[in-house]
């Protein structure tokens, strides 16, 4: 017998390792693809590096000397960005013509700042370094004298060629400048060839510095031909994500410090004008009507994608060359709409079974579904063995062992529909069969089939549904759409995969989340009569170890998003915003299962359901506290600041990811469900009362806030936070109780030291936001004990000013970071697993997926730093003297 429960807790334990030897993995397996150098070339670059001296960076600075004046050379698109190389003997050289570029003796940034302080005068430092660039020419102006500056040369060494040629394959166009896209050409692949050599470029002319120029001029709005602009950055783009990430294996200027981070990139941080970018997205909207896109559909890979709706261009790109383009046709959704497709809301039980047989008239089989009762309730498979399906006595035995598991949308006939239950057309049935016995299974579980009849067995078999594909040996994608798409090894099948029926349903988001080996089936290019069965992974994702375009690794990213183990609250949202489900109660059920909440019943209310989702997390993105929503507990207590389902949080984008060097953005969670970050605050006046505008989306949210400012506006605090990602966020009113600590575990400059302590009220609109009036930035913990009474706000803050002014704070903050807190533990409170992926980046990082952070500062070290400088030892007990109203936040026991 499958001993299920083991088996499940060893696939969904808690990732982290998994994701790290995944990332490992993958830069391998690129740096595996790119030709090694012989030992001619090993021992030229060696040579090389014994004769560059120590220290020696070459920098991007301007040549006075060459200009007379600070005027940069006008930009020419006919100017040659290439010095020749015919006068380079390579084969007397042994090597790449740009070894002038190899950063034969790099810094080592991380390595540097294990040691001491981050001083961000360097930063600044840095910034003006190139003021320079900021302040002279227009932006085509500064990246044709960059180009030039770096005297790239025309590279004819072979490992190079071969590098060029790959890229040439999947590198974006620049149309009216060619000369810039024959220059990128050449940095890209050159720079991989030394990568593989074990070299990296000089920081100053990595791809980074190409990004780099995009800020300096940001604020001149980027002036130029918009297309030419728009080309260099995707080019930039494209060179960050697919050289200049995994080529990147020690920081080794001020630049790969700050820009590691892929949000950093100008791209992701809104340094690129819209005009730049929204005529692309218009030209998107457009292929996409002509193809005859679903409005819906098109709208959501917006919502699903990285960079939202600037990713649309390199989609439609994708699909227009394509050889199947006519193929992403979605017939019949002509009058869908943005925001709703027609199709979704579909009523697919009363679908007719689909037959595979040409006549449409063969026979029906009746499965004996009262087998599977007994089955749930014994924790055994409900697969059936494909041996007994061509038997008199269809039966459960012997138990199937490694059986494929059908993903589909009932829309397509392939659910149960109007048959009686257990019965299924036998064409039907044997076509799955016959995939089965492909795949080398030997059982098949189907939802039409699979699930049982009596309603406290289906109950059960419902909430670990799930389960049957994480155990199955393939999941197989059946979808009528792409049994009609042509199979081509160009991207267009990840395109097709997203923009199908089958993407657009909750529960095959689900069943795709927990499947290990994923087939998809497409039509066969030569023999439209025959199909072809696809893997997931190896035929259908961009690859590891390969340069794939734009909007192949677009559709990747998005896919992949699903495939993780442990799924952030972001993802949670992003998935179901973009998905539907035949019955309401189904959303939060798949967002449970998506979680990997082991105790979800399928009976659950949305509230406890939702209370089970976050309590496996350690953090969530700071707008999700902004809603309008009833709470989980408007009485106080764990979680109270949590909408009572979480579909009611607004999705995240990757501006919310944790970032490596700082938490803004984010808040955590502590053990007892508050919310403890960084707020911008000011004190509530009584004209608030009425100049305050509740953001509610229910009368009982509305007068909860006003009569909390009617009562006790004295003891309320206004918090506001300009990284809440989203766009003139509304500020959070709470009440304040006293004073509190945070956990050891949040160690981060504004959740170390003590905390506001508070109940949460409601979101407000106030009319002025301004950093003049929002002047001080508190930690504050959210969420206190239920029915707390409250005390005025003002109090709160003069303690709060008192313990920043205490020689305790000042050496703790001087040292940067903890100190040794004897906070009493908690029984019945294992937080060992809960998930805070503070290590992680979502990027797409070269390969797609997820990218590791390379954190500038070891918060470990910063820790023994601070109890090894701190003169006293720091305790509960010394903290007991500075206190006002306060309480330790595990214990609900007030301070002595």
């Amino acid at each position: 017998m499958v001993d299920i429960p083991n088996r499940l807790a060893h696939l969904w334990g808690n990732n982290n390792e998994e994701v790290y030897q995944q990332e490992h993995l993958a830069r391998e397996s690129f740096m595996n693809s790119i030709q090694c150098p012989g030992s001619d070339e090993t021992e030229a670059l060696e040579e090389m590096k014994t004769k560059s001296p120590l220290g020696h960076q070459k920098q991007f600075l301007p040549e006075y000397s060459v200009w007379g004046s600070p005027k940069m050379p006008v930009f020419n698109p006919a100017y040659s960005l290439l010095d020749s190389a015919k006068d380079i003997d390579f084969k007397a050289s042994r090597m790449c013509a740009n070894v002038h570029l190899y950063d034969f003796h790099p810094r080592n940034i991380d390595e540097e700042f294990r040691h001491r302080d981050l001083d961000f005068n360097e930063r600044e430092e840095h910034t003006r370094k190139y003021q320079w660039a900021a302040d002279n020419g227009s932006f085509l102006d500064l990246v044709q004298y960059f180009c030039t500056q770096a005297r790239l040369k025309e590279c004819e060494w072979h490992r190079c060629r071969a590098q060029r040629a790959r890229l040439e394959r999947a590198m974006p166009s620049c149309g009216k400048w060619e000369n810039f896209y024959k220059w990128a050409l050449t940095a890209g692949s050159c720079q991989l060839a030394a990568a593989k050599a074990g070299y990296q470029w000089f920081d100053d002319f990595s791809a980074y510095q190409l990004d780099n120029l995009i800020y300096l001029k940001s604020d001149t709005g980027l002036p130029g031909d918009d297309t030419t602009v728009f080309d260099i950055c995707k080019i930039t783009y494209f060179l960050l994500m697919q050289v200049q990430a995994p080529c990147t294996t020690t920081r080794n200027g001020m630049l790969s410090f700050w820009k590691g981070d892929p949000r950093s990139w100008a791209w992701h941080s809104g340094a690129i004008p819209q005009r730049i970018i929204l005529p692309s997205v218009q030209h998107a909207l457009e292929k996409a009507a002509i193809i005859n896109v679903c409005k819906n559909r098109f709208w959501n890979l917006a919502y699903s994608s990285e960079r939202g709706q600037d990713d649309l261009y390199a989609l439609m790109e994708l699909a227009e060359e394509s050889a199947n383009h006519k193929s992403f046709e979605h017939p019949g959704h002509e009058t869908c709409g943005s925001e709703l497709c027609l199709f979704q809301d579909e009523n697919s039980t009363l679908k007719t079974q689909l037959h595979k047989c040409a006549d449409r008239d063969c026979s029906t089989l009746v499965f004996p579904i009262h087998q599977l009762n007994d089955a749930v309730y014994k924790n055994q498979s409900t697969a059936w063995p494909t041996s007994s399906m061509n038997c008199i006595d269809i039966s459960l035995s012997p138990e199937s062992t490694e059986f494929m598991a059908i993903s589909h949308v009932w829309s397509d006939g392939t659910g149960v529909g109007i048959s009686r239950p257990g019965e299924v057309n036998s064409c039907l049935l044997f076509y799955f069969k016959q995939l089965a016995d492909q795949l080398n299974c030997d059982g098949i579980w189907w939802d039409s089939i699979c699930i049982p009849p009596e309603r406290q067995a289906r109950r059960k078999a419902i909430s670990k549904m799930h389960e049957n594909y994480a155990l199955a040996k393939h999941t197989i994608i059946h979808d009528t759409y792409l049994l009609q798409f042509d199979w081509a090894d160009d991207g267009s099948a990840a395109l097709a995969l997203i923009l199908s029926p089958w993407f657009t349903r909750g529960w095959t988001a689900l069943e795709l989340s927990v499947s290990n080996s994923v087939k998809v089936i497409f039509r066969d290019p030569a023999d439209h009569s025959k199909q072809v069965i696809k893997d997931l992974d190896d035929d259908i994702l961009a690859r590891n170890g390969s340069f794939s375009k734009l909007g192949h690794i677009v559709a990747t990213a998005v896919i992949s998003r699903l495939r993780k183990k442990e799924p952030s609250i972001s993802d949670l949202l992003m998935i179901m915003r973009t998905r539907s489900t035949s019955w309401t109660r189904d959303r939060i059920a798949i967002a449970s299962m998506l979680a990997r909440v082991l105790d979800y019943d399928y009976e659950d209310s949305p509230m406890a359901a939702t209370i089970k989702i976050m309590r496996l997390y350690l953090e969530v993105p700071l707008k999700f506290l902004l809603h309008g929503h009833e709470t989980v507990s408007p009485s106080g207590g764990p979680f109270s600041w949590c909408p009572s389902n979480l579909l009611d949080g607004s999705p995240a984008t990757l501006n919310d990811l944790p970032s490596q060097r700082t938490h803004e953005g984010n808040v955590l969670i502590d053990k007892y469900g508050a919310a403890v970050g960084p707020w911008q605050i000011r004190l509530v006046t009584a004209e608030d009362k009425k100049s305050l505008r509740p953001y509610a989306l229910h009368l009982s949210i509305e007068h909860r806030i006003r009569k909390t400012l009617e009562d006790k506006w004295d003891h309320c605090l206004l918090l506001y936070n300009e990284f809440a990602g989203v766009d003139q966020p509304p500020s959070l009113l709470v009440a304040l109780v006293g004073i509190c600590w945070p956990e050891e575990r949040h160690m981060f400059s504004t959740t170390t030291g003590p905390c506001v302590d508070s109940h949460y009220v409601g979101c407000v609109y106030d009319k002025d936001t301004s950093k003049e009036l929002y002047n001080k930035l508190y930690s504050v913990r959210i969420g206190c004990e239920r029915e707390k009474p409250t005390v005025p706000a003002k109090e709160v803050l003069t303690k709060m000013d008192t313990y920043a002014r205490s020689w305790i704070l000042r050496a703790i903050y001087a040292t940067g970071s903890a100190f040794n807190m004897k906070i009493p533990e908690i029984p019945g409170h294992d937080t060992e697993q809960k998930r805070f992926d503070k290590d992680k980046v979502r990027g797409y990082g070269g390969v797609g997926g997820l990218e590791s952070s390379r954190q500038p500062i070891d918060i470990p070290l910063m820790v023994e730093r601070a109890r090894r400088d701190t003169s006293k030892t720091v305790t509960w007990e010394t903290l007991t003297g500075l206190t006002g109203p306060g309480y330790y936040p595990l214990t609900g026991k007030p301070y002595a």
